[in-house]
């Protein structure tokens, strides 16, 4: 099943997307893929404590969406190596990803889904 959050500017989307990739259950790894390599990092950022430390995530779990399939920069092999079982993707923004994947040619005006899809408003 697909969640799909969906409601205005700062509203809260992404911290239930936080939320989420913490509760992953035994064995499921959850990644959050951002448009960028640099939205990754703030959003993995946001996630340390007050002094600044990191807290319950690891940066190889916030990725930019250049990060992802063939050729891609992060070693994934080695991840599910050192971290089997199964990896999951929460997507931030996912107009802005599906709009650098397809190259900045052209927005994204609909988007359609197959399978169970959840919509909540946050």
């Amino acid at each position: 099943m697909i969640k799909l959050y969906v409601d205005g500017r700062q509203t809260g989307k992404t911290t239930a997307l936080l939320n989420w990739a913490r509760s992953a259950p035994e064995g499921e790894h959850r990644i959050v893929v951002a448009h960028t390599t640099e939205r990754a990092m703030q959003l993995y950022r946001s996630t340390f404590d007050e002094d600044g430390n990191p807290t319950d995530m690891a940066s190889w779990q916030f990725v930019g969406v250049g990060e992802l399939g063939p050729g891609a920069a992060v070693p994934w092999g080695a991840v599910q190596r050192f971290h089997p079982g199964q990896i999951v993707l929460g997507i931030d923004d996912l107009d802005l990803c599906l709009h650098r994947m397809l190259g900045h040619y052209f927005p994204v005006g609909v988007i359609t889904m197959t399978g169970v899809v959840t919509m909540e408003l946050v």
